[in-house]
């Protein structure tokens, strides 16, 4: 990619690609969201709300990230919420750099939510929103949530988590057949 200075780097189009989806997910949510989730939530759950869109304005993603949980564990059927922190994970997780040493701890954390879901379906979902929070597109956490959210008599929620999977095969998909 050439940018306007004529430089060639594979980071700086990233970058570039990064503010672009970031301004499209704010722009998209702003004008929507915030007026649908300021009607839907209690005055400090919508404080809350206005300071995690602002955070994610501000590119403070980890900080936008613990508001919409914290909005999330009071309010967990709130879909909308729960869409805007799946994005900023993921923004989260292609704007952070790559570790050369990762190990998951994803699958014990999902075995443990799985067998939360009979005891407690809304707790499972809490648990499973901590390991979505570092591997957004993880599979079989996805596959738990969405049995959890059914188990708690939540299908909104079990349908946004298949659809999270099928985003994922989709830009998966699509970064093949560009490449090939």
């Amino acid at each position: 990619m050439v940018l306007a200075a004529g430089v060639h780097t594979y980071a700086a189009a990233r970058q570039c690609r990064l503010a672009i989806f970031s301004r499209f997910v704010i722009t998209a949510y702003r004008a929507e969201i915030v007026a649908s989730a300021s009607a839907r939530t209690m005055p400090v759950q919508r404080s809350h709300w206005l300071k995690a869109v602002a955070a994610i304005e501000l590119r403070n993603f980890g900080y936008a990230i613990s508001l919409l949980q914290g909005i999330l564990r009071q309010e967990p059927q709130f879909l909308t919420g729960r869409q805007l922190l799946r994005r900023t994970e993921v923004t989260k997780r292609r704007s952070a750099k790559k570790s050369f040493f990762n190990i998951s701890t994803a699958p014990l954390a999902v075995m443990k939510a799985q067998r939360e879901i009979k005891r407690n379906p809304k707790h499972a979902v809490e648990m499973l929103e901590k390991v979505l929070e570092d591997e957004p597109y993880n599979r079989q956490a996805n596959l738990v949530l969405k049995e959890a959210a059914l188990a708690a008599g939540w299908p909104e929620i079990a349908v946004f988590a298949l659809r999270t999977l099928l985003h994922r095969d989709r830009s998966a998909r699509r970064r093949s057949d560009s490449s090939g």
